[in-house]
């Protein structure tokens, strides 16, 4: 276990972590068309490589993230918290990872990288827009209101999922603590095509990668919607140490902690790892 010891130390209340500023974190602006990868073969998929500064991720986030002790109920809805809870981590007893699930108002910590995500252009519509006249109506931007935070050892992963229905079509996550990771998108089988006798072989290869895309570890950002949200499955390979992915793919130059083969193939070798992917209900 790469995280430090903090069994010995005190729950931490979000009233009293809400009595602090939100610090303010300067970050590129993100671009539709200048971070969009591999259109090619998965449309409305877009990464930034380092989003977040290296100073607030490793002198200030990432040191807080961590002296959050662990909880002692079992499931992750017992975890679930908001603005009269306790902060603290929780371990999923399928995986062994350990969970973190919050929702608005945030701690100022994640506040602010929330903040950051919709000054720089991330932001979720309204998903349920006030008619003012027939035929009219008024839409703005929001910030994310829900967060997801997974607390990654080397060789662990998450199997191929959707972030579902209960959240709008767009999910936005930042990754820190040196990390790289491969994230695969493949095809999901749509409901009218469960057991259906017409699929050819092709179709029914649903395993294979879509898009492969290499998360830095230091502050990077992937961002996708739509039918990458709705009608494809996203994963990262559990119980591995090291990853292969061709050199010429989308985005394997980006990488933080990578080396190259003689093959052509870029060799990751997987660390500890804190994702944080934002959602607005």
């Amino acid at each position: 276990t790469v995280r430090p010891d903090i069994t010995n130390k005190k729950y931490i209340t979000l009233e009293k972590l809400d009595s602090q500023e939100c610090p303010k974190v300067e970050t590129p602006q993100f671009s539709l068309s200048r971070h969009q990868v591999g259109a090619d073969r998965l449309s409305n998929v877009y990464y930034m490589p380092n989003f977040l500064p290296s100073a607030y991720l490793y002198e200030v986030l990432l040191p807080w993230l961590q002296s959050i002790p662990s909880c002692p109920q079992p499931t992750l809805e017992d975890c679930s918290m908001n603005s009269s809870s306790a902060l603290y981590w929780t371990t999923l007893r399928y995986s062994q990872r350990r969970v973190m699930m919050l929702q608005s108002p945030f701690p100022p910590l994640i506040e602010a990288v929330a903040q950051a995500l919709f000054q720089s252009g991330v932001t979720w519509k309204d998903r349920n827009r006030c008619v003012e006249n027939e035929g009219s109506t008024s839409s703005s931007n929001h910030p994310p209101n829900h967060v997801l935070i997974n607390e990654y050892q080397p060789s662990m992963g998450i199997l191929p999922h959707t972030d579902g229905p209960e959240y709008q079509d767009k999910t936005a996550t930042v990754s820190l603590g040196g990390s790289d990771v491969i994230l695969r998108f493949t095809k999901r089988l749509l409901t009218d095509e469960i057991g259906s006798s017409s699929l050819n072989q092709e179709n029914r290869s649903l395993d294979k990668p879509i898009l492969e895309l290499v998360l830095g570890g230091n502050g990077s950002l992937v961002v996708f919607e739509k039918d990458a949200y709705t009608k494809h499955l996203h994963s990262i390979k559990d119980g591995i140490f090291t990853e292969k992915i061709a050199t010429e793919s989308t985005n394997s130059t980006e990488t933080s902690c990578v080396s190259l083969n003689e093959n052509g193939v870029t060799l990751i070798e997987r660390g500890y790892r804190i994702s944080l992917t934002f959602r607005r209900k």
